[in-house]
């Protein structure tokens, strides 16, 4: 071989991957300069949550969320998506992100909380809540909440209410 045409040099993993018969991957498309650009993975990822299709969703979402991490609504699917497929972790970090930046977002608390219930953190879960709708309720309500099931009551009722407003904002 001449000096000048050397061969294609492999790293390690390279090298893994074509012992295994995964050869690389197709190219992925261009991430656009600012997240208001149609992009096709936000449009795959909205469409696929709406579908119920939660896994394309968290596939298309999670590397347009890596590249554009301060946009909102993105995160805000993941986290459903993710929390639909019960992966409460990896949701609860998403809607937390959510939550450093706007403390008020009352949809990412709401789930917050459920992320927290289903992970057996009622207490936490509890105290994410506080606040959030039970300003509103009766002295009649307050007391039901006490009760033994109250809090199992009362995360019913909120993931009821989550999901509607999820689905209205779809």
């Amino acid at each position: 071989m001449s000096e000048d045409k050397k061969a294609p040099v492999m790293d390690r993993r390279g090298m893994f991957k074509a012992l295994a018969g995964r050869g690389p991957k197709t190219p992925e498309p261009a991430i656009p300069e600012t997240p208001e650009e149609p992009d096709p993975r936000f449009e795959e990822g909205s469409k696929a949550l709406e579908a119920g299709d939660y896994e394309a969703a968290v596939e298309a979402l999670r590397p347009y969320v890596r590249a554009w991490q301060r946009h909102a609504e993105a995160r805000r699917r993941l986290g459903r998506a993710l929390f639909a497929l019960e992966r409460y972790v990896q949701a609860r970090v998403e809607f937390e992100t959510l939550l450093k930046r706007d403390r008020e977002d009352a949809l990412s608390r709401a789930y917050q909380g459920l992320c927290l219930w289903r992970m057996g953190k009622a207490e936490k879960a509890l105290a994410s809540w506080e606040g959030l709708a039970l300003a509103g309720l009766t002295p009649f309500e307050k007391e039901a909440l006490e009760a033994p099931d109250g809090p199992g009551k009362l995360a019913e009722a909120v993931e009821r209410a989550v999901l509607a407003a999820s689905s209205a904002t779809a």
